[in-house]
């Protein structure tokens, strides 16, 4: 994982009878999280199931960096898959310079 995001357990929280969920202070406080704030609610059911809390202000931030690197990308003249086949390319350099294991696992499976 990239060391740059910081994965911690802030606690557990239980549902009560109407569905509520009171977040732990902990992660209130360092999120700046108040009484009133809106959170977006996300759900990830892929092999397994998560449930993830943003607040409506940083969906807004995040889809405009989104929008920023789409535009500095098009600037650029690239696309995703030009950055695909750029990567490809890569990798084949890679394997047809000598590199034993690229892209395998220990047990020589190849990664997903």
């Amino acid at each position: 994982m990239d060391a740059r995001y910081k994965v911690k357990c802030y606690g557990s929280a239980t549902v009560g009878e109407r569905g509520q969920v009171v977040l732990p202070v902990e992660i209130r406080k360092l999120f700046g999280i108040k009484p009133g704030d809106k959170l977006i609610v996300m759900g990830v059911d892929k092999g397994f199931q998560s449930v993830s809390l943003m607040k409506s202000e940083a969906v807004t931030k995040m889809f405009e960096h989104m929008l920023d690197f789409e535009k500095t990308m098009k600037e650029g003249g690239k696309n995703l898959e030009k950055l695909q086949k750029e990567g490809l390319e890569g990798i084949q350099k890679l394997k047809e310079s000598g590199i034993e294991g690229l892209g395998k696992k220990p047990n020589g499976k190849m990664k997903k």
